[in-house]
C-alpha cells in the first residue's frame, strides 16, 4: 500500500492501534536540535506527549527507549513499565492512563538512516515478544519509508527557518540589552516576511498585530511582495473602514490552517479580483497589559499551496517571535532612557538613591587599586554605618516609619560628605562610604559631626520625633608586603573585615561610637572568627529555614513556601546579608545551601498536604561542584518532593556556562526538580536566560513590585514581562508584594503567584501558616 499524506498515515496509524490492541501510538520525528518531535498521533492520550521531555542526545531524557532506539537504531520495549527504573519520574501518569507496557521502534529512510521512531503502547504487561516485534516491524517498514519520503522537503525547510528564529531570539536579545534600540519592529518584521517568501515561494506575506480591546491597529507590516501583487494592506481604512472580514474573522481563531480564499465566506471581492486563491494563516492572541491584543501572520498565494503540520507549526512560532519583538519595541521603545532607569535601579537603592552593596564593593576595588598603584597608605577611608537598636525603631513605628528615617538619615550623610565621595547603602539599616584622598583620622571627625547632628536634630514622621544615633567603623589600605616592607598590599575583603571588625567594637563599646580598625592583628584577621562562626553553624546544626508563604493570586490560597537561611543561636537570629558573601568567598556556602534544602524539605515533607512546593535558593558557586546536584536529587528523593522542589538561582549571578548550566537543569528537571530564575528583570541578560533555560516560574525582581502602584514604568515592566512569559508558558511571580494596592494591580495585570510581607512574613513556625 502507497501512502501519500498525513491523513492516510493517521489512518495506517489507527489500524495497527486496532490490529495489536495498543491504547496509544504515535510517530515522531528525529530534529537536529536532538529533539523528537511527535508528527503524527492516534487519537487518544495526546495529552501524554505534553507532559514528556521527548530527546535523542546523552541527557537522562535521551537514554529513555524513544531516544535510544533512534540513536541505536533498534527496538527498545519494556514489558512492565511500572517497575521499570527508566520510567520512574512519569510512573503516576503511566498509571493513570494504564500504559503497562511499551516500544519505540526506528524508522529509515531509503538510504538506511534513522529519521524517526513508531512508539506503541499497552495495558498489558508481557506483550512485546520477540516474534510480535518482528511482526510490528514488518508492518510499519512501508510507512517508515514513505514518511521519509513526505518529510525530507519539510525537514529541509525547518533548518532554513530555523536561522530566522534563531535571528529573532537574538534580536530579542539585542534589544533587552538596548544595543538595537534605533531598530523598528515593523522593520525587522518586513525582513523576515521577504525572506519567508522566497524560503515557502509564497506571492506575499504580512503580519498584523491588533487591539482587539481598543479596536486599534497596534503594527502591520507587509512583504515587498505582498504590496507589488495586492497593493492594499488588509487593513486600511478608506477600502474596508477598519480590519478586512477575513482577517477579523480567522483573527479570533488562535489556530493555524490552510484556507481555500475564494471559497471563503470570509473572502474580499479586491484581493479575489488581484488574483488570491489561497490563504496560509497562524494568529494567537495575548494581553499586553490588559488589552486583549492578536497577532497574525499570513502568506497570499495565486494558487493552491497547502502547508504541512510541520511548516504551520514553524509559522506560528516565528508569529510568536515576532509578535515578541512588538511587545518589547512597544513598551521599551525608548530604550536608551530604558537602560538608564535599569541601570538606576541594578546599580542604586531606590529608597535613598545611594549606590547599592555591590557597586559599593565594585568602587572600594577600585580605589583600593588606586592606592596600590601610588603605593601610598592611608589615602582614602571606608566607612560602614549601622543605625544603632533601628529593630526596635520598625517594631515601634513600623517599616513605612523605618524608611522615612533611612532617607532622613542618607540626606543627613549627603549633607556632611562630598560630590565625590562614594555613598551606599550596604543592607537594611547599614550605609557604607568611601572617602578618596582622606586619611581615616578626618573620616572618624566626620563622622563623629554626623552623629553629634543627630544627638540635637529628631527626625520627624507626622506628629512625632524620633532621635537615633549610629555607630561606625574605619578602615583603610595599610598593609605592607612582608618581603617587601616599601611595597603596599591590601585587598577589598581586607579593608572591609577590618571596617566591620571596628564597627562591632563601636556597638560593643556602648553605640554612638566611630572606631578607628586595627590592622596590627592581620594574621587574626577576621576571616578566620567568619570562618569559625559559618563552620560552627554548619556543624553545631545551627541553620535553620524560615519559611515565607507564596500564594497562587487566582486561587487565593497557599501553593508552597520559600526557605530563607537563618542562623540561629539560642535566642539570637544572624541574616543571611550578615554571612552569606562570607560564605561564598570561604568556600562553604555548597554546604550552608545543603543543610538548608535538606532541612526545609524534611520540614515540607511532615506536612498534611502534598500538593505544597518547596522555594530554595542556591548560589552560583553550586555550577563549580560536579557533585552538588547530585546531592539535591539524592535530598529530593530521600523526602520524596519530586515534582515539588524548585531551585532559585538570582538572574544577577553571572553563570560563565549558559550551555552548561542547561545540561544541568535538564538533569534535575528529569529527577523532578525545577530551575526558577529569581530577580528576573534586574540585569542586562534577562531574555538571553530565557533562550537557555526552559523555566517554570519567572520571579520578578522586587524592585519593580515593591512600587508599581505609584511608577507607571515599574508597571510597565511588570507587565511586559508578564505577557512575554504567558507567550513561552511561563507562570510568573512576584515578590516584595507590601500592601493591598500593589496585590491588586498585580492580579489585574495576570501575575500567577505572589508573596511579601502583605501576604505573610517569613517564620519558623511552618504549621502555623496552614
Amino acid at each position: 500500500m502507497k501512502i501519500e499524506t498525513l491523513k492516510q498515515i493517521k489512518t495506517h496509524l489507527e489500524k495497527l492501534n486496532k490490529k495489536y490492541n495498543f491504547v496509544f501510538s504515535w510517530i515522531g520525528l528525529k530534529k537536529s536540535d536532538y529533539t523528537v518531535f511527535p508528527i503524527v498521533i492516534s487519537k487518544e492520550h495526546e495529552d501524554y506527549l505534553k507532559k514528556l521531555k521527548l530527546r535523542w542526545d546523552d541527557s537522562p531524557y535521551g537514554n529513555a527507549p524513544v531516544g535510544m532506539s533512534i540513536k541505536t537504531g533498534e527496538p527498545k520495549y519494556s514489558n512492565n513499565t511500572l517497575e521499570d527504573k527508566k520510567f520512574e519520574l512519569v510512573y503516576e501518569l503511566l498509571k493513570e492512563k494504564n500504559f503497562l507496557s511499551m516500544i519505540s521502534i526506528p524508522l529509515f529512510n531509503n538510504n538506511g538512516q534513522v529519521f524517526g521512531a513508531f512508539v506503541a503502547y499497552k495495558d498489558e504487561i508481557n506483550f512485546f515478544t520477540q516474534e510480535k516485534i518482528e511482526e510490528i516491524k514488518k508492518d510499519i517498514q512501508e510507512i517508515g519509508k514513505d514518511l521519509a519520503n513526505i518529510f525530507k522537503e519539510d525537514m529541509q525547510i525547518e533548518e532554513r527557518l530555523n536561522e530566522y528564529l534563531n535571528m529573532l531570539y537574538d534580536m530579542i536579545t539585542y534589544i533587552n540589552k538596548g544595543t538595537a534600540s534605533d531598530v523598528n519592529p515593523e522593520y525587522i518584521a518586513i525582513d523576515i516576511l521577504n525572506d519567508l517568501d522566497k524560503l515557502l515561494d509564497a506571492d506575499g506575506s504580512e503580519l498584523i498585530v491588533y487591539n482587539k480591546s481598543d479596536n486599534k491597529l497596534e503594527l502591520i507590516a507587509a512583504s515587498d511582495l505582498f504590496l507589488e501583487n495586492f497593493e492594499k494592506h488588509s487593513f486600511n481604512i478608506d477600502v474596508y473602514g477598519g480590519l478586512s472580514p477575513f482577517v477579523k474573522h480567522y483573527m479570533e481563531k488562535e489556530d493555524a490552517a490552510n484556507i481555500d480564499y475564494e471559497k471563503d465566506p470570509y473572502a474580499s471581492k479586491w484581493f479575489i479580483d488581484k488574483g488570491l486563491k489561497f490563504i496560509n494563516y497562524t494568529s494567537i492572541n495575548a494581553h499586553v497589559y490588559d488589552k486583549n491584543t492578536s497577532s497574525m501572520l499570513i502568506l497570499v498565494r495565486k494558487k493552491e499551496h497547502w502547508l504541512s503540520e510541520i511548516e504551520l507549526n514553524i509559522l506560528k512560532l516565528i508569529n510568536q517571535a515576532l509578535f515578541s519583538v512588538f511587545v518589547i519595541g512597544k513598551y521599551l521603545k525608548d530604550i536608551g532612557s530604558l537602560r538608564l532607569h535599569i541601570e538606576e535601579i541594578t546599580t542604586k537603592d531606590p529608597l535613598t538613591g545611594f549606590y547599592n552593596k555591590e557597586m559599593f564593593d565594585l568602587f572600594l576595588k577600585n580605589e583600593i587599586n588606586k592606592t596600590i598603584s601610588r603605593n601610598m597608605p592611608n589615602t582614602f577611608s571606608c566607612i560602614l554605618i549601622d543605625i544603632d537598636n533601628f529593630r526596635y525603631v520598625n517594631e515601634a513605628y513600623g517599616y513605612q516609619a523605618g524608611d522615612m528615617i533611612i532617607q532622613k538619615l542618607a540626606d543627613i550623610i549627603k549633607t556632611k560628605t562630598r560630590n565625590f565621595d562614594i555613598l551606599a547603602r550596604t543592607g537594611g539599616d547599614e550605609f557604607g562610604i568611601i572617602m578618596p584622598d582622606t586619611k581615616i583620622q578626618s573620616a572618624k571627625l566626620i563622622m563623629e559631626d554626623i552623629n553629634e547632628t543627630l544627638k540635637y536634630q529628631p527626625i520627624s514622621i507626622g506628629d512625632i520625633e524620633v532621635y537615633i544615633n549610629v555607630s561606625a567603623g574605619i578602615s583603610t589600605c595599610l598593609g605592607k608586603d612582608e618581603k617587601n616592607q616599601d611595597q603596599l598590599v591590601c585587598s577589598k575583603e581586607e579593608v572591609k573585615m577590618f571596617a566591620e571588625e571596628a564597627l562591632r567594637e563601636a556597638k560593643r563599646s556602648g553605640k554612638s561610637n566611630v572606631v578607628i580598625a586595627n590592622p596590627k592583628n592581620k594574621n587574626q584577621s577576621l576571616t578566620l572568627s567568619k570562618y569559625d562562626l559559618i563552620n560552627k553553624a554548619i556543624n553545631e546544626n545551627l541553620i535553620e529555614p524560615a519559611f515565607q508563604p507564596i500564594y497562587d493570586l487566582k486561587a487565593n490560597t497557599i501553593s508552597g513556601f520559600e526557605a530563607l537561611c537563618r542562623i540561629k543561636i539560642g535566642n539570637n537570629i544572624i541574616y543571611p546579608d550578615a554571612f552569606i558573601e562570607d560564605a561564598e568567598e570561604l568556600g562553604l556556602i555548597n554546604k550552608i545551601d545543603l543543610t538548608m534544602i535538606e532541612k526545609a524539605c524534611a520540614r515540607v515533607s511532615k506536612l498534611n498536604n502534598k500538593d505544597l512546593h518547596l522555594f530554595v535558593n542556591i548560589s552560583a558557586k553550586a555550577f563549580k561542584d560536579e557533585h552538588f546536584f547530585e546531592k539535591i536529587v539524592d535530598i529530593s528523593k530521600t523526602y520524596k518532593m519530586q515534582n515539588r522542589l524548585y531551585v532559585e538561582i538570582t538572574e544577577r549571578e553571572h553563570l560563565s556556562n549558559l550551555e552548561n548550566f542547561q545540561k544541568v537543569e535538564e538533569f534535575l528537571k528529569y529527577y523532578g526538580v525545577r530551575f526558577v530564575i529569581d530577580d528576573f528583570g534586574s540585569g542586562y541578560s534577562s531574555f538571553l536566560y530565557l533562550k537557555f533555560m526552559r523555566t517554570e516560574i519567572l520571579k520578578i525582581d522586587g524592585a519593580f513590585v515593591k512600587n508599581i502602584v505609584a511608577n507607571n514604568t515599574d508597571k510597565a515592566i511588570v507587565n511586559g514581562i508578564d505577557t512575554i512569559a504567558k507567550e513561552l508558558g511561563t507562570k510568573t511571580l512576584a515578590e516584595f508584594i507590601e500592601d493591598e494596592d500593589a496585590l491588586k494591580e498585580l492580579k489585574n495585570i495576570g501575575i500567577d503567584y505572589g508573596q511579601g510581607y502583605y501576604l505573610g512574613r517569613p517564620t519558623f513556625d511552618l504549621e502555623s501558616m496552614l
